[in-house]
């Protein structure tokens, strides 16, 4: 069964016509592609982040995906109280979360 966060992101994809595409990347077979701008369309460019760094500071979910297959190998809680200001990119809360995400994805990438 699917995360609700993976369940959503495959729906999303579905209803936009990419669903053999959304398949794919949970499946054992090679993953298809998928344009940027479609997958922005299906998703809302606001899901997306190339970076990470926008991601980590607005958002409430953060889910950190493996190259291929592409699974969900970290799903983070951010639990720094909403709206946040520039100010909150500072504070040991938020520079610890910043450093476990990115100890994996050097994982990730190793």
């Amino acid at each position: 069964m699917l995360s609700d966060g993976l369940g959503n992101i495959m729906k999303e994809l579905q209803v936009s016509g990419h669903g053999r595409v959304a398949q794919s990347w949970v499946g054992t077979g090679p993953n298809d592609e998928i344009a940027p701008k479609d997958l922005a369309n299906a998703l809302g460019s606001d899901t997306l982040a190339d970076d990470g760094e926008w991601a980590k500071f607005e958002r409430v979910l953060i889910h950190l995906m493996s190259s291929r297959p592409g699974r969900i190998v970290v799903e983070r809680k951010i639990d720094i109280p909403r709206p946040r200001d520039l100010d909150v990119a500072f504070t040991q809360g938020f520079q610890d979360i910043v450093h476990e995400l990115r100890s994996h994805i050097v994982k990730g990438r190793q």
